[in-house]
């Protein structure tokens, strides 16, 4: 099998490898934002806080998911 260059380095993995890392990263960011808002939403419920802390869980998962996002294409 061919190990296709880039910038003059062998790139890691296979076809099927790049495949399944890059389709991660479709469930990658919506897993993060729900996440943050069902924490969110959990502890307004507990602390009476409606919506406040749901919106602040919702926006650190998307900040959280970005992140990771980032980092998965920097490699």
């Amino acid at each position: 099998m061919r190990k296709e260059l880039r910038n003059g380095k062998r790139q890691k993995g296979g076809v099927y490898a790049r495949v399944a890392r890059y389709s991660s990263i479709i469930f990658l960011l919506p897993s993060c934002l729900l996440a943050g808002y069902l924490i969110g939403r959990f502890l307004d419920q507990r602390l009476e806080s409606d919506p406040w802390i749901s919106m602040a869980g919702l926006l650190l998962g998307g900040v959280a998911g970005l992140v990771r996002v980032v980092r998965m294409f920097g490699r």
